[in-house]
Protein backbone atom coordinates (compact mmCIF):
# COMPACT_ATOMS: atom_id res chain seq x y z
CA UNK A 1 0.00 0.00 0.00
CA UNK A 2 1.27 3.60 -0.81
CA UNK A 3 1.05 6.11 1.55
CA UNK A 4 -0.24 10.07 0.67
CA UNK A 5 2.35 12.65 -0.08
CA UNK A 6 3.20 15.02 1.64
CA UNK A 7 1.67 18.44 -0.27
CA UNK A 8 3.25 21.90 -0.78
CA UNK A 9 2.78 24.97 0.34
CA UNK A 10 -0.77 26.28 -0.35
CA UNK A 11 -1.14 27.01 -3.85
CA UNK A 12 -1.47 30.80 -5.08
CA UNK A 13 -4.65 32.36 -4.66
CA UNK A 14 -5.82 30.34 -1.44
CA UNK A 15 -5.60 31.98 1.91
CA UNK A 16 -5.96 31.03 5.78
CA UNK A 17 -8.89 33.05 5.71
CA UNK A 18 -10.38 31.37 2.73
CA UNK A 19 -9.59 28.16 4.24
CA UNK A 20 -11.15 29.25 7.75
CA UNK A 21 -14.46 30.47 5.46
CA UNK A 22 -15.07 27.35 3.45
CA UNK A 23 -13.73 25.44 7.11
CA UNK A 24 -11.81 23.13 4.76
CA UNK A 25 -8.00 22.60 5.17
CA UNK A 26 -5.65 20.87 2.53
CA UNK A 27 -4.19 17.25 3.74
CA UNK A 28 -2.01 15.70 1.32
CA UNK A 29 -2.23 14.02 -2.08
CA UNK A 30 -3.75 10.70 -1.78
CA UNK A 31 -0.83 7.88 -3.51
CA UNK A 32 -3.38 7.54 -6.45
CA UNK A 33 -3.28 11.99 -7.11
CA UNK A 34 -6.09 12.83 -5.31
CA UNK A 35 -5.95 16.08 -2.82
CA UNK A 36 -7.31 15.26 0.62
CA UNK A 37 -8.99 17.87 1.97
CA UNK A 38 -10.33 17.77 6.00
CA UNK A 39 -14.07 18.82 6.26
CA UNK A 40 -15.44 20.31 9.37
CA UNK A 41 -19.04 20.02 10.00
CA UNK A 42 -21.13 22.91 7.33
CA UNK A 43 -17.53 22.93 5.08
CA UNK A 44 -18.58 24.66 1.74
CA UNK A 45 -18.81 22.47 -1.42
CA UNK A 46 -18.01 25.44 -3.45
CA UNK A 47 -14.68 26.09 -1.55
CA UNK A 48 -14.01 22.09 -2.63
CA UNK A 49 -14.89 22.66 -6.34
CA UNK A 50 -12.41 25.70 -6.02
CA UNK A 51 -9.35 23.76 -4.64
CA UNK A 52 -9.97 20.80 -7.31
CA UNK A 53 -9.13 23.91 -9.49
CA UNK A 54 -6.57 25.75 -8.33
CA UNK A 55 -4.80 22.06 -7.36
CA UNK A 56 -5.82 20.25 -10.45
CA UNK A 57 -6.87 17.60 -9.15
CA UNK A 58 -9.74 15.49 -7.85
CA UNK A 59 -10.88 16.57 -4.37
CA UNK A 60 -11.77 13.29 -1.38
CA UNK A 61 -13.18 15.36 1.25
CA UNK A 62 -12.05 13.98 4.57
CA UNK A 63 -14.95 14.68 7.68
CA UNK A 64 -13.22 15.76 10.78
CA UNK A 65 -14.18 17.07 14.08
CA UNK A 66 -14.68 21.53 14.31
CA UNK A 67 -11.89 21.35 16.91
CA UNK A 68 -9.63 19.20 14.76
CA UNK A 69 -10.06 21.49 12.22
CA UNK A 70 -9.20 24.35 13.32
CA UNK A 71 -6.64 23.55 15.33
CA UNK A 72 -4.64 22.44 12.30
CA UNK A 73 -5.60 25.68 10.56
CA UNK A 74 -3.90 27.88 13.71
CA UNK A 75 -0.85 25.97 12.97
CA UNK A 76 1.68 28.03 11.55
CA UNK A 77 1.71 28.52 7.72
Amino acid sequence: MTMPTELPALAEGISREFLLWHRICPLDRAADGRLRVATAPGASPEGLDDLAIVYGAEVLAVETRSEEHTSELQSPI
